[in-house]
């Protein structure tokens, strides 16, 4: 199924100037739930739609799990969570401490198939209309 996009009029500051600038801005579906999935799954499947929302919500307290521990967790076709950190440079090896990282998160790597699969997506013009972007202005 093609994904729909449209075209969205963005400010752009070049050399310090400002310029309008045109780039393609993709209409995002609904956010499908994980009751959602597993009915979708259960009308392929032998398994109930209770026992897979079961199953889905215990297999992700176990990735939460696996990840904040620092555990890559590969997910098969779809990919895989990877735990990341930001961390300050500092001059000396005695200067990194637990206090000089800043961030940790979980940094998804899709698999060689969805990959080749999202190469394969085509983008259909929604309409001719250009959206602009609207900017707060800036209280001085």
């Amino acid at each position: 199924m093609p994904i729909r996009f449209f075209r969205k009029k963005i400010k752009v500051n070049i050399n310090g100037e400002t310029v309008d600038k045109y780039v393609a801005s993709m209409e995002r579906g609904e956010v499908i739930t994980i009751d959602e999935v597993a009915e979708m799954v259960q009308d392929r499947s032998s398994l109930t739609r209770g026992d897979l929302k079961n199953s889905f919500t215990q297999m992700l307290d176990v990735v939460i799990y696996l990840v904040t521990c620092g555990h890559k967790v590969s997910l098969g076709d779809l990919g895989g969570l990877l735990p990341e950190i930001n961390a300050k440079a500092c001059d000396t090896p005695e200067e990194v401490t637990a206090d000089t990282i800043t961030r940790f998160y979980a940094l998804f790597k899709p698999s060689v198939e969805l990959t080749d699969r999202l190469n394969q997506v085509e983008f259909h013009l929604k309409d001719d209309k250009v959206v602009e972007v609207r900017y707060k202005d800036k209280k001085e």
